[in-house]
């Protein structure tokens, strides 16, 4: 059936996957801005805006002014860009720490130069864990989901009526 088919497509749950990783940010992010409004008084946020004049940018990349006007620009329900860095941020460590927190020894161990350079890829390595853990449990429910639907096919095919059940039950 195309129901089925549609249900099962690797497109369709890439897309559903990327649409709950992107719901998992934004949730992250509106969850840490309400705590650094609150708790941290706005000083999270803040210390994520780049001092832009420092950094050496290329004469053909984008402006520090364009980048600092993103900073402070509110994107959707009061969201800015360091919040959303933030719920990035969020989302990848506790990705990281779900499959690889055996590796962060071997990096920020003892005796080690406590180089912090490699924390972006360890982000990056927890997103994309999150996201194949999102796309495994979306191919799971699709399939109970279309389980569901094919015993619902079948039962209707039956014709079940109450009242036959009843009739059967008093001739025994």
């Amino acid at each position: 059936a195309i129901y089925a088919q549609i249900l099962r497509s690797a497109l369709v749950l890439h897309t559903v996957s990327l649409i709950v990783l992107a719901l998992q940010i934004i949730s992250s992010a509106l969850l840490l801005r309400i705590l650094d409004d609150t708790i941290f008084d706005g000083s999270l946020a803040s210390a994520l805006k780049p001092n832009l004049k420092a950094i050496d940018l290329p004469k053909d990349a984008i402006s520090p002014e364009v980048i600092e006007r993103y900073f402070e620009k509110t994107w959707f329900w009061g969201l800015t860009g360091p919040h959303l860095l933030l719920g990035l941020s969020a989302v990848g460590i506790v990705g990281m720490l779900c499959s690889f927190w055996l590796y962060a020894p071997l990096v920020w161990g003892p005796g080690r130069n406590h180089n912090r350079n490699i924390l972006p890829i360890f982000i990056l390595i927890g997103v994309i864990k999150v996201l194949t853990v999102t796309y495994e449990f979306m191919k799971r429910l699709s399939g109970y989901y279309l389980r569901a639907a094919e015993n619902l096919i079948l039962e209707v095919g039956d014709g079940y009526t109450p009242r036959e059940r009843k009739r059967k039950k008093q001739k025994t």
